[in-house]
């Protein structure tokens, strides 16, 4: 006879007269005794019947315990999988939460230095040749997405010594507009 399936795994059926021996098929790792069983003829038919042994008994025992233990996941192994998910996706998060902020800051940072360039040409310039109020150029707009800059000049409560210098850069950065200011004021007899 060949392979006969038995309580969740195959095993092979050697013939003898009088007895046959169920043992597991070598490509199955089993752990448990062998089971053994009779063959007897009645009526030119074969007809197996099992020993009810501790033996049996114990192997059928092991064989369920193995067919329930490649069934599924164990509690553990899920509550371990799912810690490592948590786990890494709170250092996404953190990551990416991370790099919006360094983003925006270097964004900031970028708008800060051109507004104190700006500041810095207008006190180089004599007072008397002062530009009007309105936009100016910088190389480092390029480096903010969708910038403008402008720069205001006007006498400072009403007194035309002292000019008020506002210098406004403007950008976008996710959506939403964002806008870096630099005041200062400027002394027609210096700084």
């Amino acid at each position: 006879m060949g392979p006969i399936p038995i309580f969740g795994s195959h095993l092979l059926l050697h013939n003898n007269p009088l007895n046959a021996k169920m043992e597991p098929m070598p490509f199955h790792k089993q752990t448990c005794d062998k089971l053994h069983v009779t063959l007897r003829r009645t009526q030119g038919h074969h007809e197996l019947s099992r020993m009810m042994t501790s033996d049996f008994m114990s192997n059928v025992n092991c064989q369920l315990s193995n067919v329930r233990k490649s069934a599924g996941f164990t509690l553990v192994e899920i509550l371990i999988s799912l810690f490592l998910i948590l786990t890494l996706l709170s250092i996404l998060f953190t990551v990416s939460g991370s790099y919006v902020s360094s983003r925006k800051s270097g964004l900031e940072v970028i708008a800060a230095k051109i507004a104190s360039k700006q500041v810095e040409v207008l006190r180089k310039t004599a007072f008397a040749s002062l530009p009007s109020s309105g936009s100016f150029s910088d190389p480092d707009l390029s480096k903010l997405p969708q910038s403008s800059a402008t720069q205001t000049i006007a006498d400072y409560q009403s007194d035309s010594t002292i000019k008020q210098i506002t210098i406004q850069i403007n950008w976008v950065f996710n959506g939403a507009n964002k806008q870096f200011t630099m005041d200062t004021l400027r002394y027609q007899n210096g700084y």
